[in-house]
């Protein structure tokens, strides 16, 4: 495997990212394709929203809220633990 054709720089030199492609190399960690990233956010009280990246040919594309929940105090530990361990 050739590091520079997976990760960017930044990563390559730093040393997490040496330990990372070190164990990839070495059979003890594998990649997969991913096919889409989502990021959850539960940094603003009382609320939870998800980002992804939305590809469209017309307008209104790139990385959009695809969802936006209300949440009770009690339950951002909840949802990050039923995110966490489906």
């Amino acid at each position: 495997m050739h590091a520079a054709s997976y990760f960017e720089p930044d990563v390559i030199a730093s040393p997490r990212g040496q330990a990372f492609i070190s164990a990839v190399q070495q059979g003890r960690a594998t990649l997969q394709r991913i096919g889409a990233i989502r990021y959850h956010f539960y940094s603003i009280p009382g609320w939870q929203f998800t980002v992804e990246q939305v590809k469209r040919k017309e307008t209104n594309t790139g990385w959009l809220i695809t969802s936006l929940q209300p949440l009770a105090p009690a339950g951002r530990l909840k949802a990050l633990q039923q995110l966490l361990f489906r």
